[in-house]
């Protein structure tokens, strides 16, 4: 069965942003593989995250190749997410110095979104490790990868969260 991920146009401003697509995913494997690759070298890091995730779905014994697109797909589509929720807790961080900032509602909605987008990706690839990939691990440098993937996923959350307690671990 293919998979069909269609990506909803964002608008913003009235402009609306042609930055997402319609991808249709195969189910087998070379291909899926092949796509993630191709996804990398075009620089498309959402597309290529979900080629792999349907790939560890489907076969959740990776080699070191497959591993390392895991962990480029994630990392390439968080990183930038982290970047920006670091720029944003600085400026609030001022803006809160400030008295009566009137653009500090602004700045916390921008971080509550960046965080909106970090806790899901986070959750997203914590699952994957506890359901396919761990469990799978053949060998001690894939369950070591594995590991070490999920204290740094975990050590994301922990860099966004504001403490009120809502996010319940997985």
């Amino acid at each position: 069965m293919t998979e069909t991920i269609k990506w909803k146009n964002v608008t913003i401003q009235d402009e609306v942003v042609p930055k997402q697509s319609e991808i249709k995913l195969p189910d087998d494997l070379a291909e899926l593989i092949y796509m993630a690759k191709l996804a990398e070298e075009a620089e498309r890091f959402d597309e290529m995250l979900l080629c792999i995730r349907k790939y560890v779905r489907l076969n959740s014994e990776l080699d070191t190749e497959e591993r390392n697109l895991l962990s480029v797909a994630y990392k390439n589509v968080i990183t930038p997410r982290r970047n920006a929720w670091r720029v944003i807790t600085s400026i609030e961080s001022r803006e809160n110095a400030k008295e009566n900032s009137a653009t500090l509602p602004f700045v916390v909605n921008m971080r509550r979104q960046l965080e909106a987008e970090l806790s899901p990706l986070c959750d997203d690839l914590l699952s994957l490790l506890d359901t396919y990939l761990i469990p799978a691990a053949q060998g001690g440098e894939a369950k070591v990868f594995y590991l070490k993937m999920k204290g740094d996923y975990h050590r994301y959350y922990a860099e966004i969260d504001s403490g009120d307690g809502q996010r319940q671990q997985p």
